[in-house]
């Protein structure tokens, strides 16, 4: 199954007025037709068209099944640019001679009634015994119909285009968090102050403990929506609940120091699902390439970058490090960064092809020259970006999150660790 490739020669070709352009939903593509080798024929006809279709392919045990899909028809958006006789000449330079039509088509704010446009996608797991595939493909085509010595003759031009989804409202307000409590603990004698007093030192001759232990939740309300080129940053917020029982029992009575924020990364997990047009057609499911973003790390912003600290105080507001990191994602990855992190495509739903996301975060923080680790999950929600200039309103939230604080996930508590 071969994505449309470009078609175009001196016989029949297509330029548009910006060739690098990328498209959107309720854009005008402008642009010519053109002909640059000898012709002569009483009667000529130039129709220019739009086309947009679903490819998929899944390979099983049980046998192969491709499927196509129609979003744009080219039947219905075909436009006639010319008709009447034509006389180019033989010429050493076709760029003298070159006929030229112009045309203009408006892309659909919809495909298939109300679905929402779901732009240019592509990907695939090949393999020595498998090569599943699904990709979406729009594209400009062009024929020219003439006769030659009494015969009907047809040459024909394909132009690919990339249309990348919108969505029609504003950008998003509500990012619906959900709150995940990561249990953490670490044991070390650099826990304790470089002067213990006379009663610590006898409140730790007493513990059951050798060495001192910090442990407690970290608490993180993770967003389940990013919207991609949000005009915002996406929030994150963090905060430490210490565990002062676990704490107390191992003879550390406060926190040692300041939590230090040392780094924050994502990982954009996306999975397909690809399936032919009936229950019985083979399916697939496979997961490309995750994208990497690293969101903080001191080393990479450079020195002079100042540290982050995870407030553990209920009196202290919660450290926002998605505004403070200006968490703001697009189709190459994270904004403001120099390169591209790799290809984060809107998650959709399709009759054939169900493209969906899991965020994966791993923070490192560090108290008293001791490190925390700390790993979660989100499922995630990808908007295409907005095409509004108008303010943000709230996205329909989750039942869950209708009494407005943070719905809650518990993560598994590991045992505390206990030197004998």
């Amino acid at each position: 199954m071969a994505q449309t490739a470009l078609k175009t020669s001196l016989s029949l070709g297509i330029r548009l007025a910006d060739q690098s352009s990328v498209f959107a939903p309720g854009d005008t593509i402008t642009g010519h037709v053109f002909r640059g080798t000898h012709i002569v024929t009483p009667e000529a006809i130039v129709t220019v068209a739009l086309f947009g279709r679903v490819k998929t392919k899944a390979i099983s045990p049980l046998g192969n099944k491709s499927s196509r899909q129609t979003l744009i028809d080219e039947q219905t958006s075909v436009q006639t640019i010319f008709r009447g006789p034509l006389h180019i000449p033989n010429s050493p330079s076709p760029d003298e001679v070159e006929q030229k039509w112009p045309f203009a088509i408006v892309i659909p704010a919809h495909v298939g009634g109300e679905q929402a446009f779901p732009g240019t996608f592509t990907t695939d797991r090949p393999g020595f015994t498998s090569n599943d595939r699904a990709l979406i493909e729009f594209g400009v085509t062009a024929e020219l119909q003439f006769t030659e010595n009494g015969t009907a003759r047809m040459v024909t031009t394909t132009l690919p285009v990339t249309i990348r989804a919108l969505s029609l409202d504003p950008p998003i307000a509500d990012f619906q968090h959900v709150r995940h409590r990561i249990y953490g603990w670490v044991s070390s004698s650099n826990l304790l102050p470089a002067a213990p007093s006379f009663s610590m030192r006898a409140k730790m001759r007493f513990s059951s403990s050798t060495r001192p232990t910090f442990a407690g939740h970290l608490e993180v309300d993770s967003p389940t929506i990013i919207q991609l080129e949000h005009p915002d940053a996406t929030p994150l917020r963090l905060r430490f609940v210490p565990d002062t029982k676990v704490m107390s029992s191992s003879g550390l009575y406060e926190v040692p120091g300041e939590i230090e924020l040392t780094s924050l990364t994502m990982e954009v997990q996306a999975t397909t699902k690809i399936g032919g047009d009936d229950a019985d057609s083979p399916q697939a499911t496979f997961t490309p390439s995750p994208v990497f973003m690293r969101v903080w790390s001191p080393l990479a912003l450079g020195p002079g970058t100042p540290s982050l600290h995870i407030p553990y105080s209920t009196d202290n507001p919660a450290l926002n490090i998605g505004e403070l990191a200006n968490l703001r994602m697009g189709y190459g990855g994270l904004i403001g960064k120099r390169f591209s992190q790799g290809i984060i495509y809107p998650s959709f739903a399709m009759r054939n092809i169900n493209h969906a996301h899991r965020v994966v975060f791993n923070l490192q923080a560090r108290i008293s020259k001791e490190v925390l680790d700390f790993k979660w999950e989100t499922d995630m929600d990808i908007l295409p970006p907005s095409d509004s200039r108008g303010p943000a309103v709230a996205w329909p939230t989750n039942q869950a999150l209708q009494s407005g604080s943070p719905s809650e996930m518990d993560e598994e508590l590991p045992p505390v660790y206990q030197e004998s």
